[in-house]
């Protein structure tokens, strides 16, 4: 099965004084759309984040990845964004930190040089920066195909 172990982390700055004239909250600008997971939740700006996962390879061909994704806001004076950096939740909404996490299922097959089928499957718990304005725990699912010339 191979299993690999991995712990990704992650920090962009959010803004810390909303009435300076000056945002200080990390852009950016052309940001991969399923940053962290595929469900693509949220913007990387103003967050940190630590994301432990473990990957196996059951059968040739075949991975498999999980892992849960703890998310924060970096400021808590500063808005939870999504792409492409619009305002989810206001800085002023909340004053608490944690966003939530991710539980995030991937799988893939590569049936030939050319063709792999991946499935995800990812679950949001909703954390207090969340349920401060109704917002509430999450799924996502996807499939799709991929074909190399």
């Amino acid at each position: 099965m191979r299993p690999r172990l991995g712990l990704k982390a992650n920090i962009a700055s959010g803004d810390d004084n909303r009435k300076d004239g000056t945002l200080g909250t990390f852009n950016p600008l052309f940001p991969k759309n399923a940053y962290f997971t595929e469900a693509d939740l949220i913007t990387p700006a103003n967050f940190f984040d630590l994301y432990p996962t473990i990957t196996v390879h059951p059968a040739p061909g075949i991975d498999v990845t999980t892992g849960v994704d703890f998310l924060w806001r970096e400021s808590t004076h500063d808005a939870l964004y999504r792409i492409p950096v619009i305002p989810f939740v206001r800085g002023n909404s909340s004053n608490a930190r944690y966003i939530g996490s991710e539980f995030d299922l991937d799988g893939g097959w590569q049936i030939n040089e050319h063709l792999k089928i991946s499935a995800a499957y990812v679950h949001f718990f909703a954390g207090p920066v969340v349920t401060r304005v109704n917002g509430r725990d999450t799924d996502y699912v996807g499939t799709w195909a991929s074909y190399k010339f």
